[in-house]
């Protein structure tokens, strides 16, 4: 029997999701099967990746969660100057890539609350209010 996926979700991640690992190079993502490694010289997938799953489950190498990058027509939630959460949908325009850049740009309602303070010290660093 596979738990690739028990892993995944226990991890804190989705099939599929990219994430980053400490001190290594590339982006990873689980499949539904195994642990996959993106190269970033060539792009390509390397999935023989257990030793560095079992440095993961042995607390040797941290898992570093990417930024969620909605995709066209994705809804997201972002914080207003206001300091309230708003939903918009991403369309790919100026806009939305300025708030991901910004890191202001979540998957949930719940997730942006808990960034209100962050986010608006962001907007009004170096500003008067």
């Amino acid at each position: 029997m596979n738990y690739i996926s028990q892993i995944a979700k226990i991890l804190g991640l989705e099939i599929n999701e990219k994430f980053k690992l400490s001190s290594l190079e590339g982006n990873f993502h689980f499949t539904e099967k195994k642990l996959i490694w993106t190269s970033p010289i060539d792009g390509q997938e390397y999935g023989d990746n257990s030793s560095l799953l079992a440095d993961v489950l042995l607390g040797e190498k941290d898992i570093i969660k990417l930024p969620w990058l909605p995709k066209h027509g994705d809804t997201y939630w972002h914080i207003t100057k206001m300091g309230t959460a708003d939903r918009d949908r991403w369309t790919g325009m100026t806009y939305d890539y300025i708030l991901y850049q910004f890191g202001n740009c979540f998957k949930t309602e719940d997730e942006a609350i808990k960034h209100i303070q962050e986010i608006t010290d962001k907007i009004f660093k170096g500003v008067e209010k």
